[in-house]
């Protein structure tokens, strides 16, 4: 059978996954309004390939993940194995093209890309 490319089964927009903003009609700016502040990020590399190797582990064995020292062990044990790793992600940044304000940034060897939203 054909190998089962485990990147390819995250990468499906869900409507869940959508942030959704309502705005109401004829609201102003003097009205008065709650703040509502969401931080979030999501990763690039190897931290993503880390994290994605732990979700499938703990679909397939629930039970052995049943502890936050053995959710941190394995995240441990998978992380400095992935960095040991002759080659790694090293041609990461072969595949990411990076715009800031529509201005092309030049990255150097990467093996991992965090963005944030944090207020």
């Amino acid at each position: 059978s054909e190998p089962k490319n485990k990147t390819n089964e995250l990468l499906v927009f869900r409507e869940e996954d959508k942030n959704k903003i309502v705005l109401q009609e004829g609201s102003t700016s003097e009205d008065k309004t709650e703040m509502f502040v969401m931080n979030n990020y999501f990763g690039l590399g190897l931290d993503a390939d880390i994290c994605l190797d732990f979700h499938m582990a703990r679909e397939e064995n629930p039970n052995k993940f049943n502890s936050r020292i053995q959710a941190k062990g394995y995240y441990l044990k998978t992380g400095l194995r992935k960095m040991m790793k002759k080659g790694g992600l090293k041609d990461f940044t072969r595949d990411i093209v990076l715009e800031v304000d529509g201005k092309r940034v030049d990255l150097p060897s990467l093996e991992g890309i965090v963005i944030m939203n944090i207020l």
